[in-house]
């Protein structure tokens, strides 16, 4: 009991922007070119976003790859497209790259069956640096990529197979581009890789789906060594469709998976906690109204999680739909955003704020197309004013490298001066480092985290400027 008691402290301490409500809406945004789709939205290392899709000019024969940078508050800062001379292409995934620019993966449409998964790698104002095309005979499509510690790149994605069906594949990539090594996984039966990430052991997890002939398709859990090599898989689901579009690793080492499910209720979100061997912990399941779709998860700096996809709302239109839980997968709070038209969201993350972002796809029955859409939500707590850091008095980013392994950099700009408290906790709320304890100058700031005799795992670092704190995560792998 005791230990609980103090466990509690540290968390209260650690996290103490206590959710207590539903959040307002901040604001929203739509982009529009064409007929736009928007797959994926990133945040940017000075608190603004990324959003990567594909979009459609009125009389074009093929589509373009998207590209669109905004501020903190949604304002459009630039911009750009990523085109195939001969043919179409699509982007399902964007990343900042931490050496500079944006990685992008995605899809050369040949045909309506054929395709070559397409990587793309951009300076800072989305121009294309270099280009990497995968998959013999056109019959691959890349449906993610990650920023590895030796400044690389990892995808994974689906590779049709002759006489197999579908395998997923592992792709690694140096920092220039060029082929390091491959590798497949599949049975007889239909797989596909939606999500990879580096692993705190240096190795890598892939999620997906995995489609069991005569029964549907399950979720996918595969974890790899350091070459890509298999070490396990999982697949969880009922006898239905369930079908797994996010993922990630959480920070007590185990894994996160979340998609649409019909085996428990048609049209409904399922949720999947595992420990680092991929064994069930617990299964949610989350459902509004009688059609929704899980799409997207991200874990929050309390251990728990933010989920988003969306949902019909009563005229039978869909909205963007957000399920805030604990970190048991209780729901906190439900909230659908909508405004006519069909809203379907496909990326949620907690933001560096403490609010939460959806990004997706909207259609108003009145347009010629779709827009990209953006619902910004503001964070709710008890105990710390909603004012929070205001990004324009201080810009924490991501470290870099993120994952890393001996040492990482941890940056911020301050607008005021003010003392400054910088600190590094491990998953249980254990002080590991205190980085900055002083009062600095306005201006750029950066400090080294060295992580000698430190174990594998995902750590948090926190910022305190006059009294309001915000928290980042990184990664460390041996």
């Amino acid at each position: 009991m005791k230990k609980s008691i103090v466990f509690l402290f540290l968390m209260l301490f650690l996290f103490p922007n206590t959710y207590s409500q539903t959040p307002d809406t901040a604001w929203t945004k739509a982009y529009h070119r064409g007929a736009d789709v928007c797959q994926w939205l990133e945040e940017t290392s000075d608190g603004g976003f990324i959003m990567a899709g594909y979009s459609r000019i009125s009389g074009a024969t093929w589509s373009d790859i998207l590209l669109v940078r905004v501020n903190n508050t949604g304002d459009v800062l630039w911009t750009n497209t990523c085109e195939n001379p001969t043919h179409g292409a699509n982007a399902n995934c964007v990343k900042e790259d931490y050496n500079s620019g944006f990685v992008i993966a995605g899809v050369i449409n040949h045909s309506a069956t054929l395709r070559n998964a397409w990587i793309i790698k951009t300076d800072n104002y989305g121009d294309t640096l270099w280009t990497y095309t995968y998959g013999d005979n056109r019959n691959a499509e890349a449906f993610n990529i990650s920023c590895t510690s030796d400044s690389g790149y990892i995808i994974t994605g689906f590779k049709y197979i002759p006489g197999k069906s579908g395998d997923v594949f592992l792709l690694k990539l140096d920092h220039n581009g060029e082929f390091e090594w491959e590798q497949t996984f599949g049975g007889s039966s239909y797989q596909e890789g939606y999500i990879v990430q580096q692993t705190t052991d240096g190795g890598y997890m892939v999620a997906g789906s995995d489609d069991v002939w005569g029964r549907g398709y399950d979720y996918l859990l595969i974890k790899t060594d350091t070459s890509g090599i298999f070490e396990w898989s999982k697949t969880y689901g009922g006898n239905q469709y369930d079908h797994c579009t996010s993922a990630q690793q959480t920070y007590d080492g185990g894994y996160i998976l979340f998609g649409r499910s019909d085996s428990h209720y048609p049209n409904s979100d399922l949720a999947v906690k595992t420990n680092s061997m991929g064994d069930t912990l617990w299964t949610k399941i989350f459902r509004r109204s009688a059609h929704d779709i899980g799409w997207s998860v991200d874990q929050t700096t309390d251990s728990g999680f933010i989920f988003g996809g969306y949902t019909n709302n009563p005229a039978k239109l869909d909205d963007f739909w957000f399920v805030r839980t604990n970190a048991d997968g209780d729901t906190l709070w439900m909230k659908s955003v909508g405004y006519g038209g069909d809203q379907r969201g496909y990326c949620v993350l907690q933001t560096g704020d403490g609010g939460y972002i959806l990004a997706g796809t909207s259609h108003q029955a009145s347009s010629l197309g779709e827009d990209f859409y953006v619902v910004k939500l503001q964070a709710s707590f008890t105990g710390i004013n909603n004012s929070h850091i205001i990004p324009n008095v201080l810009n924490l980013r991501q470290n870099y490298p993120n994952p890393f392994d001996k040492s990482t950099k941890i940056s911020w700009s301050q607008a005021v001066p003010a003392k400054i408290i910088l600190k590094v906790y491990d998953f249980s709320g254990r002080e590991i480092s205190l980085l900055v304890n002083q009062a600095m100058l306005p201006g750029n700031h950066e400090v080294v985290f060295n992580t000698a005799g430190l174990a594998p795992g995902i750590y948090l670092y926190q910022i305190q400027i006059n009294g309001l704190a915000e928290s980042k995560k990184m990664i460390l792998i041996k």
